[in-house]
C-alpha cells in the first residue's frame, strides 16, 4: 500500500514585506532606547535621593557641626 503523502501549506514564517521589516527594526529601536532611558532616569532619580538622604543623616548626626557658623 502507498501512503498519501500531501504537503502541507502554511503561512510564511518570514516577513517578505520591507515597510513592515522596516517598522519593525524602528519600533525596536525606539523601544530599546525609550527603555534605556528609563533605566538612566530611575538610576538618576535614586542617586539624588540616595544623596540626599546621607547629606541629611550627616546633618543630624552633628559630624558636619563645626563647618557651619552664624553670623549673629
Amino acid at each position: 500500500m502507498k501512503k498519501n503523502t500531501v504537503k502541507k501549506v502554511g503561512k510564511s514564517k518570514k516577513n517578505n514585506c520591507p515597510k513592515c521589516a522596516d517598522n519593525f527594526s524602528k519600533g525596536m529601536f525606539i523601544g530599546f532606547l525609550l527603555g534605556f532611558a528609563t533605566g538612566s532616569a530611575i538610576v538618576a532619580v535614586y542617586d539624588y535621593f540616595d544623596e540626599k538622604h546621607n547629606e541629611i543623616s550627616r546633618i543630624k548626626r552633628g559630624s558636619d557641626a563645626d563647618y557651619y557658623y552664624t553670623t549673629e
